[in-house]
């Protein structure tokens, strides 16, 4: 039927309603209209009640039946997610339910328009119609493609299962990789703190200018009981400490370590006590948004300011404990210039990302190299006295990884700064999460009693000012001695302690076990000089009890001062071992001897004490493993038989290597107990044990937590075993580990791979149409990588290293993976949406065609003033003003919605009037694909500012228009509202102009997708932020184009061969 047969129906319909109008409703169906009408005006003021009003307003009039408001939020959000869904999932239900191909039903419609234009007229009454066959002119003109074009497609098509093979195999292993961050870790060994009174954080009055300044900041101090009453009538007494939270931390957080260093300071029965005051930073997302974290400098230097008033010491100093991005608050502070550099002088940093993890905006990233500038150049002038620990939380924490928390790249060679992990803290050993650090017991009473030691009442501040004390009392809590270099003499020779007789060992190992409360006794062991190191291990260590005999007799002894390390065993204390490297070359007397004696002086005591001594093989004969060939299938098993002690040198030169350990013990060993410990040389700490438990097999993992710096020697695998037992070790490949290891240190680059193959997806617009793109791909990775080389050979023009750990050819190979899988990665999220518009193009062109036919009937009705006023982006203008108002990503999502609308409509049109070519759906869904990825990136500044908003809906509605100050979504906002809108806009005809400078428009966009694609690449993989910067550019070019394609009177993006035609 004809549209215009149609409106004189739909005309005369009108007329003749007019004239005889439907009759009354019955008063019945009055009745029931009129309810529903005021129950349906009731349930909207009930609701807008339930919305505006705060709670505790309904609770005293007596209304406290009414649910969260958080659900006058989530109600409609889901019931929208569920109208916006349930046509997908009716589409998945129908293609569920098709028929089998076989069926003739599916082979011949009556309802389909080809099949009833091109169906045989003389079928009989009740026959099937035969198949038939379409026209090849009849689908060039539907699809709008020539042979040619056919052609082509057909050969992309045959490719097509190659490329879904590749990017599910590239998922899949990033897939792996990811879950081998996230749970394929040790458990929590951390035990948990308690306090034994109520906790109560008191809040501090500060100054009226600074509550104005800060209204959302706070200070608070811990108090258990007394302690509580006394900070009510505000006296302080003890040493301020002051606990700064971190990325959506909670003053709260500052109880584990203000119980501890109470309960400390009752048992001690000391005086001295200490105040730990705690920071309320709204739990403010501060490693998302740089914005944040000048503020909270601020409001900490207040703070600083504030305490020592309120002991009435105006220099007194303050211990700083830093939680994540705390940390680095707390350096922040000494680029103040109010701050009093003398006032800090001890911080302690908690997973705190002292390098960047990912810059998410310019200010962070200003924020970041301001801090390293300053603490670089002042490290030995204005912070000569200042003692900084960092302690990372090992492979558990999955949000700092324990490279990003070491201070020894920033300060190298600065002994006042000291970085490990807390698997190689002792008596900690063990890893901990991102939230967890604050509170594992284990590492809380190490800092405490670090504290408790930096204590000295002969200063007027109470704590010790020497910085070589706090020094070594860091190193005493916090850092094991390397066990071949902590021994000495003590310069004077002694005769032995009245012992009754002295047990010489004269060949083999030593291996004691006293009973309780047995006799002092002393042993010698004679030891060849042409042995290697001499391994001593015990649970019982006091100071001069090993000695050197300076003759065969022991008549004469030379205390050996030496600093044990200590690590795990199966006792709450742990054992202490050492390594005695060259002893004979400590005394004069003893140099040309070929043989040693060492006498060791074991005390009465009430308990057991166990004491192994073993000379080890020489330094040249210790076994060495190299990661590549174990790959290339070269047996690595050894069988340590009879031995305490078994080390062997790890070659993991690069930071993706991972490596097993399989220790299986043999049936006949019934106390299987014994320790393995792998140790990587270096100023980081990231010593990592594990204890060999009553089993057969034992799996330990070898693999970095930082990369390998030059100069390193090789890492390397201690085994503490029992001599009584035969073990069988084996080394292995770990393949899972390896792919964690690579998602692990590399994923954060996955955005920037992933935003430069979406850029080069839009060549195809803008090149010949049947051009291989495989070319110009290389292109863009070969000057990206050449660029990123030279630069990590010449570290006056370096920038970050983005595969810093590896080797070029691993770097490279890892180059390509990278590429390969974010662009397997791009055509499944583009087939993605070309299915989304396929399925929402009906709904959205039905509620399309009803919305604007009453728009056109309403524009009929009015003067031309509508149409001429269309002609000025009304869209972009109304984006920019949500996105002033609110968050520019709220703009941004706006755009992205409508323009999808829009291209459903249009892909609607097509399939109805044929109208649309092929080639037009294409091109919009590769724009829809660029802004999809514009509001990925953006999500991070909407986050932060919904985490801004209060919970109260009345102050929802005040906060809803104040956006972020400032905002990075702002600009980008702005450049996608006129992109997008322009894009609408393209299809149609305006004056026939600027068609002759088509051809150099097309090789300028072509040449600004090389340099986008290429810069992206090689500056955006870890300033996350530039991604936007560079998406901005490329969309501010397109915007030019379309333009261009308005004011133009031919069908945009033709092929050579159409404009031939």
């Amino acid at each position: 039927m004809h549209e215009k047969r149609r409106a004189s129906l739909a005309a005369a319909g009108s007329s003749s309603s007019s004239q005889h109008p439907s009759p009354a409703p019955s008063p019945e169906r009055a009745i029931y209209g009129f309810a529903l009408f005021l129950a349906s005006i009731a349930a909207a003021l009930i609701y807008l009640v339930w919305i505006f009003v705060p709670p505790e307003y309904l609770e005293e009039i007596g209304i406290d039946f009414l649910p969260n408001q958080y659900w006058a939020i989530v109600v409609p959000l889901l019931i929208c997610c569920l109208v916006f869904f349930t046509p997908l999932c009716y589409g998945f239900i129908c293609l569920r339910l098709m028929p089998e191909n076989g069926i003739e039903q599916v082979s011949v419609d009556e309802f389909t328009r080809t099949a009833l234009y091109y169906r045989v007229k003389d079928t009989p009454e009740g026959g099937i119609p035969p198949l038939c066959d379409i026209p090849l002119e009849h689908l060039e003109r539907e699809l709008g493609l020539s042979k040619d074009q056919l052609a082509i497609q057909k050969s992309k098509m045959r490719y097509l299962p190659l490329k879904l093979v590749l990017g599910a195999v590239s998922l899949g292993l990033f897939a792996l990789g990811l879950w081998d961050v996230l749970a394929n870790f040790e458990p929590n060994l951390c035990q948990m703190t308690y306090m034994f009174e109520y906790p109560n954080y008191v809040p501090i009055e500060m100054d009226e200018s600074v509550v104005k300044r800060f209204p959302q900041y706070g200070l608070y101090v811990y108090g258990e009981g007394a302690r509580t009453a006394a900070y009510e009538r505000k006296v302080y007494s003890g040493i301020p400490v002051l606990f700064i939270p971190g990325n959506a931390g909670s003053y709260r957080q500052g109880r584990s370590i203000g119980s501890v260093l109470l309960r400390m300071s009752e048992k001690r029965q000391n005086s001295v006590k200490f105040d730990v005051f705690t920071i309320d930073f709204n739990e403010e997302l501060a490693a998302l948004y740089g914005g944040f974290l000048s503020s909270q400098t601020d409001f900490v230097l207040k703070c600083l300011l504030h305490i020592p008033s309120l002991y009435g010491r105006p220099h007194q100093k303050v211990i700083l404990i830093g939680h994540s991005v705390g940390g680095l608050i707390a350096r922040g502070l000494f680029l103040k210039p109010g701050f009093d550099t003398s006032t800090v002088n001890t911080i302690f940093t908690l997973s705190t990302p002292h390098q960047p993890i990912l810059l998410v905006d310019a200010e962070m990233e200003e924020f970041y190299a301001d801090i390293d500038d300053y603490w670089s150049r002042s490290a030995n002038s204005t912070l000569k006295d200042v003692v900084m620990v960092s302690f990372a939380g090992g492979h558990r924490d999955v949000l700092v990884r324990s490279d990003r928390s070491d201070l020894s790249g920033l300060f190298a060679g600065n002994e006042r700064f000291l970085s490990m992990t807390t698997t190689s803290i002792p008596a900690v050993w063990a890893s901990t999460d991102h939230l967890c650090i604050v509170w594992c017991k284990q590492l809380t009473l190490a800092v405490a009693k670090a504290i408790f030691e930096m204590l000295d009442g002969k200063t007027k501040t109470g704590l010790v000012e020497d910085v070589d004390r706090r020094l070594e009392t860091a190193r005493k809590y916090f850092v094991n001695p390397k066990p071949d270099q902590n021994f000495t003499a003590d310069g004077t020779t002694e005769k032995p302690r009245d012992l009754a007789d002295i047990r010489f060992e004269n060949s083999g190992p030593l291996r004691l076990n006293t009973k309780k409360y047995q006799p002092a006794s002393a042993h010698a062991l004679v030891v060849d000089g042409s042995v290697g190191d001499i391994f001593i291990r015990s649970n019982h260590w006091r100071p001069k009890w090993i000695s050197l005999c300076l003759d065969a007799s022991c008549s004469g002894r030379l205390p050996l001062n030496i600093s044990p390390t200590r690590v795990p065993w199966f006792s709450e204390n742990g054992q202490f071992y050492t390594l005695l490297s060259d002893p004979w070359k400590i005394h004069p007397s003893s140099s040309g001897s070929s043989r040693i004696v060492l006498l060791f002086e074991l005390p009465k005591s009430e308990d057991v004490i166990t004491l192994q001594v073993e000379p080890t093989p020489t330094k040249e004969s210790i076994p060495s493993i190299s990661f590549w060939e174990v790959l290339l299938g070269v047996t690595q098993r050894f069988q340590p038989t009879e031995s305490s002690y078994f080390r062997l040198h790890v070659d993991l030169q690069e930071i993706w290597h991972a490596l097993h350990v399989d220790v299986t013990v043999s049936d006949q060993c019934k106390t299987n107990r014994g320790m393995a410990r792998f140790t990587v040389s270096g100023p980081f700490r990231q010593d990592t044990y594990k204890l060999l438990q009553h089993q057969r097999l034992n799996r330990f993992p070898l693999k970095l937590q930082a990369p390998a710096k030059l100069g390193d020697s090789f890492p390397q695998l201690e085994l503490f075993l029992n001599a009584e037992c035969a073990y069988d070790v084996t080394i292995t490949v770990a393949w899972l580990d390896v792919l964690g290891q690579v998602a692990r240190f590399y994923a954060v680059q996955l955005p920037a791979f992933f935003a430069a193959v979406v850029v080069m997806h839009l060549l195809p617009l803008y090149c010949q149409e049947g051009r291989s793109l495989l070319l110009d791909h290389v292109l863009v990775n070969v000057v990206a990588g050449v660029v990123l080389l030279f630069n990590r050979n010449f570290a006056e023009v370096s920038g970050d290293d983005i595969f810093a750990g590896s080797s070029i050819p691993s770097a490279v190979a890892m180059w390509a993976a990278f590429y390969l899988t974010t662009y397997s990665m791009v055509s499944l999220f583009e087939t993605a949406l070309l299915a989304m518009v396929a399925l929402y193009s009906f709904p959205i062109h039905w509620i399309a065609r009803r919305f604007v036919s009453r728009l056109q009937s309403m524009q009929r009705r009015t003067s031309t003033w509508p149409a001429r006023v269309s002609i000025f982006p009304l869209f972009a203008v109304f984006v920019t003003v949500l996105s002033y108002v609110t968050c520019g990503e709220n703009g941004i999502l706006l755009a992205l919605l409508l323009y999808f609308a829009k291209v459903c409509y249009n892909k609607r049109n097509s399939v109805i009037s044929l109208s649309t070519t092929t080639s037009e759906v294409v091109e919009n869904t590769k724009i829809l694909l660029l802004a999809v990825l514009v509001t990925m990136l953006n999500v991070i500044p909407t986050l932060v500012w919904t985490k801004r908003l209060p919970s109260g809906l009345p102050g929802l509605i005040r906060s809803s228009y104040s956006g972020l100050d400032p905002d990075p979504s702002f600009t980008v906002s702005i450049v996608v509202g006129i992109v997008l809108d322009f894009a609408m806009r393209k299809g149609t005809n305006r004056r026939a102009t600027l068609t002759r400078f088509s051809g150099i428009f097309d090789l300028l966009m072509v040449l600004v997708i090389y340099g986008v694609a290429a810069a992206t690449l090689v500056y955006a993989q870890r300033v996350f932020y530039l991604i936007t910067v560079f998406m901005s550019v490329l969309l501010m070019v397109m915007s030019c184009d379309f333009v261009r394609r308005i004011f133009t009177d031919s069908q945009p993006l033709v092929s050579s061969d159409e404009k031939t035609r």
